[in-house]
C-alpha cells in the first residue's frame, strides 16, 4: 500500500511538472514572439524575464525528475533491488529537493531585487515630477485668460 501511494504521488508530481513546463513554454514563445517588437518594458525587464524563465524551467524540470525518481524507487523496491541502491535513489531525490529550494530562494531574491529597483526608479521619477509641479506653481499662475470676461456659454459677458 505504501509503495503504491508513493508511486501515485510520484506520477502526480511528474504530471504537475509537465503542466508547469507547458506554461513556461507558452511564456517563452510569447517572449520570443514579442522580442522584435518595441514593448513598454525596458531591456533590463526583458533580461529579468528571461533569467526568471530559465530558473523556473530548470526548477520545473527538476520537479519532474524528482517525481520520476520516486516512481523509480518504488519499482526498484518492488523488484527487490539491493537496499543500497534504493537508499542512493532517495538520497539523489533529497539532493534534488535541496537544489530546488536553492533555486526557489534565488528566484525570490532576484524578484525582490528587481521590483525593489523598479520601486526606486518610480520613486525617483515621482520626485522629479513633483518638484517640477512645485516649480510651476511657485512661478505663479499661468497668463490670465479671457475666461473671466466670458459667460458660461463661451460668448462675451454682457454689461
Amino acid at each position: 500500500m505504501e509503495s503504491w501511494l508513493t508511486g501515485m504521488i510520484g506520477l502526480a508530481v511528474v504530471a504537475f511538472s509537465a503542466s508547469l513546463l507547458f506554461l513556461h513554454w507558452r511564456e517563452w514563445s510569447q517572449l520570443r514572439r514579442h522580442s522584435g517588437e518595441r514593448l513598454a518594458t525596458t531591456e533590463s525587464e526583458n533580461r529579468y524575464r528571461q533569467r526568471r524563465l530559465r530558473r523556473r524551467v530548470q526548477t520545473s524540470t527538476l520537479v519532474g525528475i524528482v517525481g520520476a525518481g520516486m516512481i523509480a524507487a518504488v519499482i526498484m523496491r518492488r523488484l527487490g533491488v539491493a537496499p543500497i541502491w534504493i537508499v542512493s535513489a532517495w538520497s539523489a531525490i533529497l539532493f534534488l529537493l535541496l537544489w530546488i529550494c536553492l533555486l526557489a530562494a534565488a528566484d525570490i531574491i532576484e524578484t525582490q531585487r528587481h521590483y525593489g529597483r523598479l520601486r526606486h526608479e518610480t520613486a525617483v521619477e515621482e520626485a522629479k515630477f513633483l518638484a517640477k509641479l512645485r516649480r510651476s506653481h511657485a512661478a505663479g499662475p499661468p497668463m490670465a485668460s479671457t475666461e473671466s470676461s466670458q459667460s458660461g456659454n463661451g460668448k462675451p459677458a454682457k454689461g
